[in-house]
């Protein structure tokens, strides 16, 4: 009877001696083995070693083997696991991972915050149990209301314009139309005339100097100099040269008039031309 080489899963029998599967690799791989079957297993024992990496080792893009992973589809009746046992993900019909969040303190938390969310997204009727209000404004129909608490400070203190209004919105300070600077010469000018029981503010100021000369921003009783209070310095300004004071909306940062005192530009050595931005109201 001839005797048959026996290959093993944990090793082989080769001429009567048992040889481990780690020997015959080696034997393939140093060419002590003649036989192409064996050589063909310690090519693929090789090559399922590549894919396995120790713990935390270097991987190298492009270079380092990896395996592909397999999930399972089961959305009837999934099967959990005990602890400290292997298990199988699962995925979707289309191959996507399922997941489940989890809080810091290691609670999962799955359809009941997607469902939240998406109620967020789909029904505004009410925010903390409190009714909204839908087209209470003059906007595009169906749009969300919005409702700023006035006894909020950042609300309480804001100086925002009305739309569509010269009105300072919860104050009676009211904006003129930008007041047009047009000095024929040197001299003193009228901003804006008088008002009984009203101060004037002066929000911004834009112009150029057709001479070198200097430019004063004051407020008298007559729009001649009586009473005279200056309000800036003598400022100067080169020959075509400008000066502009930036638009502030809040009227703390603006130059103001006494009450019922015009507000005037005064000027030396040319005459100036531009605007001014100001606004009235109750002291």
């Amino acid at each position: 009877m001839k005797k048959r080489t026996v290959l093993r899963v944990a090793g082989a029998v080769v001429f009567g001696v048992v040889l481990s599967l780690g020997v015959l690799v080696a034997m393939g791989q140093s060419g002590g083995l003649t036989n192409v079957f064996l050589k063909a297993i310690s090519t693929a024992v090789q090559t399922l070693d590549n894919t396995i990496k120790v713990d935390d080792a270097a991987f190298t893009p492009a270079t380092s083997s990896v395996s592909m992973m397999g999930a399972e589809f089961d959305d009837a009746s999934p099967d959990s696991v005990d602890e400290g046992d292997a298990g199988a993900p699962r995925m979707s019909a289309n191959r996507s991972l399922y997941f489940t969040l989890r809080d810091g303190a290691g609670g999962e938390r799955g359809a009941g915050v997607i469902a939240t969310i998406l109620s967020l997204k789909s029904d505004l009727s009410s925010v903390a149990g409190t009714a909204t209000n839908v087209d209470g404004g003059n906007s595009d129909a169906g749009t969300q209301t919005v409702t700023l608490a006035d006894d909020d400070p950042a609300v309480a203190s804001a100086a925002t314009i009305a739309t569509n209004t010269n009105t300072l919105a919860g104050s009676a300070t009211t904006f003129q139309v930008p007041v047009k600077i047009d000095q024929g010469a040197a001299g003193i000018t009228t901003i804006l005339a008088l008002e009984a029981d009203k101060v004037i503010y002066l929000h911004a100021l834009v112009g150029t100097m057709d001479v070198a000369g200097t430019v004063t921003i004051s407020y008298d009783d007559d729009g001649a100099g009586t009473n005279a209070v200056t309000l800036t310095g003598n400022m100067p300004v080169a020959a075509t040269g400008g000066m502009v004071i930036p638009f502030t909306a809040d009227t703390h940062g603006c130059l103001r008039t006494a009450t019922a005192k015009q507000l005037t530009i005064t000027t030396t050595g040319g005459s100036f031309d531009g605007y001014a931005i100001v606004s009235k109201a109750a002291p």
